[in-house]
């Protein structure tokens, strides 16, 4: 995890010579202020490209409201396969992930960036209510939540949905055609919205259920 952490840091590195504050332009100021606001600095995050700093801005707060990243769905059931000695396997790596945030354009990063600060002052009732419709299944509700900035960034939709979502498919389609039982743990938001991995899957003839 290291070392995926210094890989991190060194694609979301904005060119030499490039601020985050010049990037934004007029912008800056007021993101910086809201930020500020939230007990957030971005100084020490001017060298960094603007998809960095959202999600760097969006995790510090979800931290202090309680959530903690090494406590999600994924982590629980790859700890629990480490331990019964099971093959793990992806359908993409965490660098993959990088460099699809990092290959959006600067104005699209600058939108993400903007959008999530003016979020994350009500961040908590947003989580509470992808939260909640998370534990009852609720498919409308999860995408509400959960797609609230993506209808907004089409570019940020086709690299973390679309895009992604048809590779998921393509795996999935490929543990099918094997002989053997396979657990595919997938993100909430992969599974609702009109380019669901569920709906691809029906498109080319499996059957779904939700439990």
């Amino acid at each position: 995890e290291g070392a995926l952490a210094l890989k991190m840091l060194s694609i979301a590195r904005l060119p030499e010579g490039t601020t985050l504050s010049g990037v934004l332009g007029d912008a800056y100021p007021a993101v910086r202020d809201k930020a500020a606001a939230l007990g957030i600095d971005l100084k020490p995050l001017d060298g960094f490209q603007p998809w960095f700093v959202a999600i760097t801005a969006s995790v510090t707060q979800l931290m202090r409201l309680g959530f903690n990243p090494n406590e999600g769905v994924e982590r629980h059931f790859l700890g629990r396969a480490r331990a019964d000695h099971k093959e793990i396997c992806g359908f993409e790596t965490a660098e993959e992930q990088l460099r699809l945030l990092s290959g959006m354009s600067l104005g699209e990063q600058t939108q993400l960036l903007t959008q999530s600060i003016d979020e994350l002052a009500d961040v908590a009732t947003q989580m509470n209510e992808m939260l909640n419709a998370w534990q009852h299944g609720d498919e409308r509700g999860l995408l509400k939540t959960a797609f609230r900035q993506m209808e907004r960034n089409p570019e940020l939709y086709r690299a973390m949905i679309l895009d992604r979502n048809q590779r998921f498919t393509q795996g999935i389609e490929r543990l099918l055609s094997q002989r053997q039982d396979y657990l595919v743990i997938i993100g909430a938001g992969h599974l609702v919205g009109r380019d669901s991995v569920l709906k691809m899957l029906r498109r080319v003839g499996h059957r779904t259920h939700q439990l």
